[in-house]
């Protein structure tokens, strides 16, 4: 008989758990830009920032305890360094994306709509890298050396 939770160890299986979470999180972020934006009239830099510590401290104890299986490979102030380290360099790094579209769009005379869906690819490229970025470093900080 095939022990159903032993497929849930395999490395598919995370990536699959991770995925969900990052869904999750992104969607926390995303409501949180919407009321930090509209209702506490914050400018969009300051509700990105908010908005992204608000995804963070959804992800990080969701992928800690179900995604990887509650591991404990390094400790929390590790972890929380750790990732949330590369939770602002995704803000910093997507941001950047985006401002160096516009100034390439603005010597170009790109329209607005060309504008937009280059620096959406752009942010997208970034973020859908540091996507798998943390994914590693998660498994790496979550996981015992025989789990791995």
């Amino acid at each position: 008989m095939l022990d159903a939770r032993a497929s849930l160890h395999r490395p598919s299986s995370r990536l699959a758990r991770f995925s969900m979470v990052s869904v999750v999180s992104t969607a926390v972020t995303l409501v949180a830009i919407a009321v930090l934006g509209d209702v506490a009239s914050l400018n969009n830099a300051e509700a990105a920032a908010v908005a992204t510590a608000c995804g963070f401290a959804c992800s990080y104890p969701l992928n800690r305890r179900w995604a990887f299986d509650g591991g404990a490979g390094v400790g929390h102030t590790v972890a929380v360094l750790w990732l949330g380290g590369l939770s602002l360099a995704g803000l910093l790094l997507s941001g950047a994306a985006g401002a160096a579209v516009d100034a390439v769009a603005a010597h170009a005379h790109l329209g607005a709509a060309a504008v937009l869906a280059v620096e959406e690819t752009a942010e997208s490229l970034v973020l859908g890298a540091l996507f798998f970025v943390r994914f590693e470093v998660s498994r790496a900080l979550f996981t015992t050396d025989g789990a791995r």
